[in-house]
């Protein structure tokens, strides 16, 4: 066991999550797990990634393997990209009775505009590090904020940090009317000794519902051409999809199309 949380904590130096050692411990305890049954080969996939986004969709997978073997009995066998001679290996392999379901995970990418947002975000955190003023900040973009806007909005934050009255929305405005909503506070709790970012978001409401049916409608297209056999009463094709930062409705719009309920009802 020991070994295994020396191994967790280095996948964890790979990324930019500080994990907790309650962390360390779970994904340690779910690699003991998937090793006792089998899994090796998952492990090992998840040991040898490197890069911060890798490592997550590797969890992800880790966590449903976690599930399926949680639910399932040892006499279940469960295969982690099993070797049947496919250019792309479906993910699971899970054979119950005589039924074999084949199981293809599916992580759903960032929006467009939410990883340029959180590029833009990321250099207004690592160039407040460099004012040395121990305050809390807030950083609320509007959506059409550009990168050339960027160092007027850190020199703006520079000139503002000191002498900001605590909890006043200060608002820049850069090119083409792009605008930030700044917010300082301090705390009594920690001591700060630079600016430090507290929350970002977004400074109006967007809509993302279009954008996001279509990239899930994609992103299971692609999934589906895994599959090279069709499904019958001896085969069971799935997709799985983590979807914590999708709304529920966005899944079904995409899948099934948007609900409309008519009131048939006439209202005398």
């Amino acid at each position: 066991m020991d070994d295994f949380l020396s191994i967790v904590r280095k996948i964890f130096e790979n990324t930019k999550y500080e994990a907790s050692e309650k962390d360390v411990k779970r994904l340690a305890d779910s690699m003991v797990l998937l090793e006792k049954r089998g899994l090796k080969k998952l492990n090992k996939r998840l040991i040898s990634a490197k890069k911060h986004t890798k490592i997550f969709e590797t969890i992800a997978e880790h966590n449903f393997a976690v599930i399926l073997v949680s639910q399932h009995g040892s006499k279940i066998p469960i295969s982690y990209e099993p070797d049947i001679g496919l250019k792309r290996p479906i993910d699971f392999k899970v054979e119950i009775g005589d039924i074999t379901y084949w199981v293809q995970m599916k992580d759903l990418a960032k929006l467009e505009r939410e990883n340029r947002q959180d590029k833009i975000i990321e250099k207004v955190k690592k160039a407040a590090k460099e004012i040395k003023v121990g305050k809390f900040f807030s950083c609320i973009l509007s959506d059409d904020f550009e990168e050339g806007c960027l160092q007027e909005l850190i020199k703006f934050i520079k000139d503002k940090a000191a002498s900001a009255v605590e909890g006043e929305s200060l608002l820049f405005t850069g090119q083409n009317n792009q605008k930030v909503k700044i917010e300082f506070w301090s705390t009594r709790k920690i001591s700060l000794t630079e600016l430090t970012l507290g929350y970002a978001g977004d400074l109006e409401i967007v809509e993302l519902t279009g954008l996001a049916k279509e990239q899930i409608k994609q992103s299971l297209l692609n999934a589906v051409g895994a599959f090279n056999w069709k499904v019958d009463q001896r085969n069971v094709n799935l997709i799985v999809m983590e979807a914590d930062n999708k709304e529920d409705i966005d899944i079904c719009d995409a899948l099934f199309g948007t609900e409309n309920i008519l009131d048939t009802k006439s209202p005398l």
